[in-house]
């Protein structure tokens, strides 16, 4: 597992399921994530960063403060100063502390071990040699593999596999020797807080070296991980074990960190200077950490340079005067040597409600809210009629599609029937009657090609096809029956196009064809209020004696769905059967009544 540290001092384990537990100073543990985050966390002195969706965090107080957006791909290490990355085939190091500082660093196909520094001194170590970019020097050849570096005293510390600590200064490369003391030859890892340098040597055993009393301390053996936070206690574990040890504390107050900042209980982000209004209520909580907890930690505030006051958690301030304000806040250990103070500047202006603006303002936004309310009845009546519009544009649409759908169906109907009529002719070999009736339907067919994309046709083209149809039935038929059509209707009349053929298409079929020497059709169309009113007779047997006849065909399911979609009223049925009676009470033949809305 990888270990991690903040900047409280808390212990941060990162497990092999990429699970994040938060350890405090009393071990007790809590879960960050449930190892479903897919973010990359790099810690580095005494900092958490996080690396998620193109993006680097800074982890403070358990929160993710954004600290480059959008951060370069393929990060390779960030500290307090720099982020550098793998770009292709060279190093690009970005600053954090200028936003258009950037170096690029050509090295082609050498690894990059780590990168160390600040804005005035900026090392990149490879395995045989480092660089100084700031100082622009030649590349400092290394003579064995080294395996880390740090910046101490204006001096490069480097780590080796197998020769211990060397040193870099004022041009020249030795290795570190104090008298008395066996420097690990074999390091993996370093840490540098402040005077204290941390050696992890091969095999995990964990060392302290004083820099400044040239003391090296074993501290523990079997290390996997270890961090340091900025108290210089060390947080490592060792196999599935967490352990932390403070005994080489530095001498640093604790460290106050700001929660939450209300102002009316609501909740603001807290910045070195703040808008407040007279009679506001301020409400300030904080925490403050330090890692022995045998101490006391005492926090305080002061308000425009005034007495002290010790306050636990939190604390209230009411700002009653329209003047400026500063707050500043300080812990420190015991009641003794109170440091790390933070200051607010908190101009305090007067409310409006004790002036005259507040009047003002109110007429002015009484006109506003009635001329907004005028435009907004004005423009909901106008989406209205125009949602109504749209809804009946919609509905007419939809009509029409249906419309031709239906005629659609229609045609194929009718083709079928006069092709079989014509095949009839010509499997008896009546050759110019079989002609005369191709003539017919082709002109039939340019009719109905023409009408296919109407939506309505004159009473009168619908009456000239209807002619032309039944002399193309008369000749497929060899002048079997007569037809009679009778026009009493007003002028101006329309209607959709094949409405009346398929019924009279009925009559011929099912009707005058059953029938003893001639057969007779007899159409007739005349006004019926907002219908027309069309009568088709034929002297066939009738409903009763015409088994045939009780079956409903799709062509008068499809005239009904067709007249129901145009007619507006539905006052009178679509079609209506009805046999005729002769003198002595026998049926001699069928009439068919259809009502088309106009």
């Amino acid at each position: 597992m990888e270990v991690y540290t903040d900047e409280r001092g808390q212990t941060l384990v990162l497990d092999e399921n990429k699970k994040l537990s938060l350890y405090t100073s009393n071990f007790r543990s809590s879960i960050l994530n449930e190892g479903k985050d897919p973010g990359q966390w790099i810690s580095r002195d005494s900092h958490l960063y996080y690396i998620k969706d193109s993006c680097l965090y800074l982890s403070v107080a358990n929160q993710l403060k954004p600290v480059l957006c959008p951060a370069p791909s393929n990060i390779m290490g960030v500290n307090e100063h720099l982020v550098w990355c793998d770009d292709v085939e060279q190093i690009r190091i970005y600053s954090l502390d200028e936003e258009l500082c950037i170096d690029v660093f050509p090295w082609a196909g050498t690894p990059v071990l780590n990168v160390v520094g600040d804005t005035n001194k900026i090392i990149v170590l490879f395995e045989d040699r480092f660089i100084d970019l700031c100082n622009d020097l030649d590349p400092v050849s290394f003579p064995y593999k080294a395996t880390d570096a740090c910046i101490w005293n204006n001096s490069v510390l480097i780590s080796s596999k197998s020769s211990g600590i060397w040193v870099f200064r004022n041009g020249k490369l030795r290795k570190l020797f104090v008298p008395g003391i066996m420097v690990p030859q074999s390091i993996e890892e370093m840490a540098l807080m402040r005077e204290s340098l941390w050696i992890k040597a091969q095999g995990g055993d964990l060392f302290h070296f004083d820099l400044d009393r040239q003391i090296l301390n074993p501290v523990a053996i079997s290390v996997d991980n270890f961090a340091v936070d900025s108290w210089n206690v060390v947080h490592y574990s060792s196999g599935k074990k967490l352990y932390t040890d403070p005994g080489f504390i530095h001498n640093v107050q604790p460290k106050l960190v700001i929660d939450q900042l209300t102002i009316n209980g609501r909740e603001f982000e807290a910045a070195d200077s703040m808008a407040i209004y007279q009679g506001d209520v301020l409400q300030l909580r904080s925490s403050a950490y330090y890692p022995d907890a045998s101490r006391t930690i005492v926090c305080e505030y002061q308000l425009n340079g005034g007495s002290w006051q010790r306050y636990d958690t939190d604390f209230l301030l009411s700002f009653e005067e329209a003047r400026p304000y500063v707050l500043s806040l300080r812990c420190g250990l015991d009641g003794e040597s109170m440091s790390f103070v933070r200051s607010f500047k908190c101009d305090v202006q007067q409310k409006l409600s004790l002036s005259l603006w507040p009047y003002v303002l109110a007429v002015v936004l009484i006109v506003f809210s009635l001329l907004g309310l005028a435009w907004w009845s004005a423009e909901s009546r106008n989406s209205k009629l125009e949602e109504r519009h749209k809804a009946l544009e919609m509905k007419l649409s939809l009509m029409r599609e249906r419309q031709k759908f239906q005629q659609s169906r229609m045609s194929p109907h009718f083709l079928f029937n006069a092709l079989n009529g014509i095949k009839g002719l010509v499997a008896d070999n009546e050759n110019k009657i079989a002609r005369q009736a191709i003539d017919g339907f082709a002109r039939i067919m340019r009719t109905i090609l023409e009408d296919s994309e109407k939506e309505r046709i004159e009473l009168g083209d619908e009456l000239k096809f209807l002619k032309a149809y039944l002399s193309l039935e008369q000749i497929i038929r060899n002048s079997s029956f007569e037809y009679r059509i009778e026009d009493n209707s007003s002028a101006n009349c329309s209607l959709p196009p094949m409405m009346i053929q398929p019924f009279i298409e009925n009559a011929i079929i099912h009707g005058i064809s059953k029938v003893e020497g001639a057969g007779r059709i007899r159409l007739a169309i005349e006004d019926a209020g907002q219908y027309i009113r069309v009568t088709i007779e034929d002297n066939g047997k009738g409903f009763d004696q015409e088994g045939s006849r009780d079956h409903k065909s799709k062509a008068v399911g499809i005239f009904e769905a067709r007249a129901a979609a145009i007619d507006k009223w539905r006052t009178m049925p679509a079609v209506r059967y009805e046999d005729i009676p002769g003198q002595g009470g026998e049926i001699i033949g069928l009439r068919c009544i259809l009502h088309i809305a106009k």
